[in-house]
Order: structure tokens, then C-alpha cells, then sequence
């Protein structure tokens, strides 16, 4: 991008200043807007999810955002599918984890409880 600062002198300012990269492009993000902008509760597990680190069952976050296991499980699956939210198993069941790609943190961090609010 060419940028005219002052007196007809151009700059050349990265175009990775104003949007990330296109091969940077997260399709897995653009495919779970598409199928889950409409459910709210999705929304609400994704947000407790970027909100906090370490590993939870589905019942700490059931607990957590009073809502019923099979919800939380449901709603989890979805995350794991999309690879938002890793999934381990555990003698005592299984237990999950945000990604470690701080962008997707930032992005759920700052748009799930919008999301969460519209519907």
C-alpha cells in the first residue's frame, strides 16, 4: 500500500499492517462462523474456553457456566472438530484445553461474549 504522507512524498506501508497476510487466513475460523453464528451457547463454552488456561472436564465448565454436561459436551465437540479446543483423554474421562495460537485466544476473547449478547 502507498501512502501519501505529506507533499505528494509516498511511503510504502506492509499491507500486513492492515490485515494479516492471506496465507495467515484461518479457514477453519471462516467455516465455524458460518455454522455456528446463530448459537449462542457455543459461544458462551468458546468465551470460558479462551478465557482460561489449563485443562477442565465438562463437568468444571458445566459447573462453571451452569449449564447441563450434555450442552457443555455437545458444544465441545464442535470446538475439538474445529481444532479450537484440544482434547485429551484421561483415566478419569476426558479433559480440554484452548489452543495454544494466541491469535484464536484473541479472537474469541474479544468476539464470543459479543456473540454470546445478540442472540
Amino acid at each position: 500500500m502507498i501512502m501519501y504522507l505529506a507533499q505528494g512524498e509516498p511511503s510504502y506501508l506492509p499491507d500486513g499492517l492492515f490485515a494479516p497476510p492471506r496465507d495467515e487466513a484461518h479457514p477453519d475460523l471462516a467455516r465455524f462462523l458460518q455454522r455456528h453464528a446463530n448459537c449462542p451457547l457455543i459461544w458462551t463454552v468458546a468465551a470460558f474456553m479462551a478465557e482460561n488456561t489449563g485443562w477442565y472436564s465438562h463437568a468444571e465448565i458445566a459447573t462453571q457456566l451452569a449449564l447441563s454436561a450434555s450442552v457443555v459436551i455437545t458444544h465441545l465437540g464442535a470446538l475439538v472438530e474445529s481444532a479450537f479446543v484440544e482434547e485429551r483423554m484421561l483415566i478419569t474421562g476426558p479433559s480440554y484445553r484452548f489452543v495454544a495460537n494466541y491469535r484464536m485466544r484473541a479472537f474469541f476473547k474479544l468476539w464470543a461474549p459479543t456473540l454470546q449478547r445478540e442472540q
